[in-house]
């Protein structure tokens, strides 16, 4: 064919040696992984302003309802256009947004659905968001898949009593 050239095999895999934890390889680009991540895909577009005050407002939120550290939180924006995201509501698709939180095991539900409650709030109050166009899914891991190089490695485990 012409024009064709041969791609290298992708591979995803996880390395397991102490000097890189948590660590997917794609091809030659290593990502390493820090959790708290909060990712919101959303059909509209904000500014760089818009977007800053709601991370903030975010992480906030966040560090306040889990009783954590607010350096440890990322917050990605991931703005996929008018037609980018989808939901079925009366059967017919709706633009929606989706808020994925990967966060630490051992959270009780009561205390993520307050979470949820309050990150809708701020989806609504910094972004305009409706929320019941607003979904929230949580995804918890082991604190040793969280690493935090500026805070010293690995995340502590969660235990109830942080909660006290």
């Amino acid at each position: 064919m012409a024009g064709y050239f041969a791609m290298p095999r992708q591979e995803i895999r996880r390395d397991d040696d102490d000097h890189a934890p948590n660590t997917l390889e794609l091809r030659n680009c290593k990502v390493t992984q820090s959790m708290p991540y909060l990712q919101l895909d959303t059909t509209q577009s904000f500014s760089g302003e818009e977007k800053a005050a709601f991370s903030a407002a975010l992480a906030d939120c966040y560090a306040r309802h889990m009783q954590m550290d607010r350096r440890r939180i990322s917050v990605a924006i991931r703005e996929l256009g008018p037609d980018g995201l989808w939901r079925i509501v009366d059967d017919q698709p709706v633009p929606a947004n989706l808020l994925m939180c990967d966060i630490r095991l051992g959270r009780e539900a009561a205390r993520r659905q307050a979470l949820a409650e309050a990150m809708l709030a701020v989806c609504q109050a910094e972004l305009g968001l409706a929320v019941e166009r607003v979904n929230i899914e949580f995804t918890q891991h082991a604190a040793d898949e969280m690493y935090h190089p500026t805070l010293g490695g690995f995340s502590p485990d969660w235990h109830p009593s942080d909660d006290q």
